[in-house]
């Protein structure tokens, strides 16, 4: 008898354990912080203001588009809108 108590409590005391070590256990989960709101935004038309000087500083009058060339990262860009003052 004291040798089926002792297997009683021995299988008490080690069942839990048993079972918890068949069972695969789930991958934890990445905690997510959360973000900060953003939005997206874009640029169309970038204004570029040019005073052209001669040699002797005087100003340069009569240049329209075709007398600039505007480069973005080495990138030629279109002149849309050119004005004079």
């Amino acid at each position: 008898m004291a040798r089926g108590l002792i297997l009683l409590l021995a299988s008490l005391v080690l069942a839990p354990a048993l079972s918890t070590a068949q069972e695969p256990t789930p991958d934890p989960k990445p905690v997510q912080e959360p973000s900060a709101p953003s939005f997206k935004s874009g640029v169309e038309l970038v204004t570029v203001a040019a005073t052209v000087r001669d040699r002797k500083g005087r100003l340069v009058k009569g240049l329209n588009a075709n007398d600039f060339e505007v480069l973005d990262n080495g990138e030629r860009r279109l002149i849309t809108d050119f004005r004079t003052e």
